[in-house]
This record gives C-alpha cells, sequence and structure tokens, in this order.
C-alpha cells in the first residue's frame, strides 16, 4: 500500500523543485537590483543600499547552493583558498584602530567579495544563462534613468577628458563611470552566448543598445577596457609574421600584457586624469612605504576614521591632494595591506591555472579576454576590489562560474 510523505518532506521537495525551476530568474534579480542600487534616484530616495544588498544576497545564495549540493566540497581546494584568502583579507582589520562594528562590516564586505570570486553560482549552469544579467542589467538601467528624472537629478554629468565633448550620459547612475563600466558586463552577458553557437534574435539588438549607451557615456576608461576586450578575444586570429601561424590563447594573453604596459605609461605622460591616480599611489608609498606594519596589515584606520570626510577626503587628507584613490592597488594596500594583495594574487592565479585547462580554444580565448580586461580596470577604476560595484561583482560571478562549464566543453571552436 502506498504510504504518502511527511508533510516536511514534501514542503522542502516543492521548495527545491521551485527553486530549480527560478534560479536563473534570481540572477536577472540580482543584475537588476545591484543596477537601480548605484541609482542617484534611489539613492536619494534612501532605498539604494536596500537593493544593494538584495542584489548581494542573491548572489550568495546561489554561491552557497552550488556549494552545499555536495558535502565534499568542504574537502575541495576551492574551499581551502576561501579559507586561506579570508584569512589574507581580514587579518589586517583586526589590527586597526576603528570601532568594532567598522571592522566588522569591513570583514563582512570581504567575505562577501571572496566567495563570489572562489565559488560559481548555481544561476549559471550554461552559456545562454549569461543573457540574464544583461536583461537585468538593461532593466536597471531604463529603471535608474526614470527614477533620476522623477527625483530631478541630472542624467548628464561632466566628463573632465571626454571625447570631441566634455559631458556624458550617466544613465542616473551616481557616476558616469559605474554605468559604463555595468555596459561592458551587460554587452559580454549577450555577445558570449551570440558568439559562440547559443544565438537569439535579441542578442544583436541588445549588444547594440549597451554598446550605443557606452558610447554615451563618454567615459575613456571604459572605452580601453572595452576595446582590451574585444582586441584580447580576437588576437587569436592573427598570423605571426615569418611563422606562418596564428597566435594560441596564451600566447596572445602574454603579449597583449606586454603591449599594454608602454599604452598605459603613454596614458600616465599625456593625461591629467590617469596621472592624478597613479600620484595618489605614489603619494602613499611616500607616506608609508617604509612603515613595515600599515604596508603589510593595511592602513584602514585613516580612510574610515570618524572626521565627517568622505573616504577620498580621509584618505586624501593624509597623503596629499594633488592624486586620487581610484587605483585598485592604493585601496587594497589601504583595507587590506600586501597580505590582502597575496589574496587577490592567489584568486586570479587559479582562475588562469583553470583558463589553461579549457580545451575549446575559442573559449579559452574568451576567458583570457574577459579576465585580462577586468584586471586592466584596476589600472583605471578600484572595482575590482569593492563589492559595491556592478561590474566588479558581476565580472567575478561571470569567471567563477562560467569556468567550469567551458572546462567541460569539446576541443574544437564552435
Amino acid at each position: 500500500m502506498y504510504k504518502a510523505s511527511p508533510p516536511i518532506t514534501r514542503f522542502v521537495t516543492k521548495t527545491v523543485d521551485l527553486y530549480q525551476a527560478s534560479m536563473h530568474w534570481f540572477l536577472f534579480f540580482a543584475a537588476f537590483l545591484m543596477t537601480i542600487g548605484s541609482s542617484a534616484g534611489f539613492l536619494k530616495l534612501g532605498v539604494g543600499a536596500l537593493f544593494e544588498y538584495l542584489g548581494l544576497m542573491l548572489l550568495l545564495l546561489g554561491c552557497f547552493a552550488r556549494f552545499l549540493k555536495n558535502t565534499r566540497r568542504f574537502k575541495t581546494p576551492a574551499f581551502i583558498l576561501l579559507i586561506t584568502v579570508l584569512i589574507l583579507f581580514n587579518i589586517g582589520l583586526l589590527f586597526q584602530a576603528l570601532p568594532l562594528s567598522k571592522i566588522l562590516k569591513l570583514m563582512i564586505s570581504m567575505v562577501i567579495l571572496a566567495v563570489i570570486a572562489i565559488f560559481p553560482s548555481d544561476y549559471i549552469q550554461s552559456i545562454p544563462d549569461l543573457r540574464k544579467i544583461g536583461w537585468g542589467f538593461l532593466l536597471g538601467t531604463v529603471c535608474s534613468t526614470f527614477a533620476a528624472l522623477i527625483t530631478d537629478i541630472s542624467i548628464i554629468t561632466r566628463a573632465s577628458e571626454g571625447f570631441l565633448v566634455n559631458f556624458g550620459y550617466n544613465g542616473g547612475f551616481e557616476h558616469r563611470n559605474y554605468f559604463s563600466y555595468s555596459l561592458i558586463v551587460a554587452f559580454i552577458s549577450f555577445y558570449m552566448p551570440f558568439r559562440y553557437g547559443h544565438r537569439k534574435a535579441a542578442d544583436l539588438p541588445c549588444m547594440l543598445i549597451s554598446l550605443l549607451l557606452l558610447l554615451l557615456t563618454n567615459s575613456r576608461g571604459s572605452y580601453l577596457v572595452f576595446a582590451a576586450f574585444l582586441l584580447f578575444d580576437n588576437c587569436t586570429s592573427i598570423t605571426i609574421p615569418f611563422y606562418g601561424k596564428k597566435l594560441r590563447p596564451g600566447q596572445a594573453a602574454i603579449i597583449a600584457c606586454i603591449a599594454a604596459i608602454p599604452v598605459y605609461i603613454l596614458l600616465v605622460i599625456t593625461s591629467e586624469t590617469f596621472y592624478f591616480r597613479m600620484n595618489g599611489l605614489i603619494n602613499y608609498l611616500e607616506v608609508f612605504g617604509t612603515d613595515v606594519f600599515h604596508m603589510l596589515f593595511g592602513n584602514a584606520e585613516i580612510a574610515y576614521r570618524e572626521t565627517g570626510l568622505t573616504y577620498d577626503q580621509n584618505i586624501r587628507s593624509v597623503i596629499g591632494w594633488d592624486g586620487s584613490v581610484e587605483l585598485v592597488l592604493l585601496n587594497i594596500l589601504i583595507k587590506n595591506g600586501l597580505l590582502g594583495l597575496i589574496g587577490f594574487i592567489l584568486i586570479f592565479v587559479r582562475y588562469f591555472k583553470k583558463v589553461r585547462r579549457i580545451k575549446n580554444t575559442g573559449y579559452q580565448t574568451f576567458m583570457y579576454a574577459l579576465i585580462l580586461s577586468f584586471l586592466m580596470s584596476a589600472f583605471i577604476e578600484s572595482f575590482l576590489a569593492n563589492i559595491n560595484f556592478s561590474y566588479g561583482t558581476f565580472s567575478y560571478t561571470v569567471i567563477a562560474s562560467i569556468l567550469p562549464v567551458l572546462s567541460h566543453m569539446r576541443p574544437n571552436i564552435p
């Protein structure tokens, strides 16, 4: 005789089934919430931070759901790496002369970043799943623009070193650059399925919309990162002179990194904005470079002390006003020290090791392009070391989640 399952068992089963059916849309809502969380209009209304935290919670849910499906993951290298990185990220914060509540807040932000950067999300199990990110960003952009207009916030901001004109479209975001870099992730979310055999009719129009909005931002830094991504992703089509063969993905990545060095030096020399950013790092090293303790464990107390000033102003009031604090390296040295920097290096070393295991040349090239362009952004903005910006958060999510998917793809190019 058939025996019915206990109510609690049926409830759990239905909950799991519901989660499985809707988990891909969680990715869409996470991208949407993170996008409107950066909206100047919603921030003015006092709900921007709430949307941002809800988006981060959804992303964490995806990471933990994948992790908890297999308890053996507690013994995997990824879990060991997570513990190591968390120690490196947070040990310096324990020595800072800051209120306990502020230290805990900083530590939680580093835990979130480490989990998202290391654990794949349950929401991304195939290449087409990436489209949900793009849809979330584009819908979030529409809502952010309307929120700015309703709250009487300008959607046009000044561009200090723009192309042709000195202003750009900010999408209703708090800062024009936050918007422009988010559009890069939106473009990539449609670009990868479109290019690698999973095309849909909406892909090309969405890519063109993302590209048009990116051009309207007049953000030179995002232009460089976007151009670098496209260049890296297509560099294996280049034939080596006198050799007669095309570049391999690893060779192309090395050449691209070497070629980027003189380009960046030229930008620092010729651009006031880039020079200003580099000078912030130089100023910090001049003041604290011989201070072993603060170089090793960080100097978060100068950035997060209660003075009534902003994060940037707190730092610049100590190291000098003739430099800015956008560079990732400077932010890591202040918040986490050299130990924290080692943590970030370990994360990206793991990424590159996993990319080398991808057998499909096209996918391998794409991942090199994605990771290298993300690293390149570190020389322009601080997104790589911050969970509050959707570009950095979703770059980590895409990289960590799509690598396991691509490692099982066929060797031949689609």
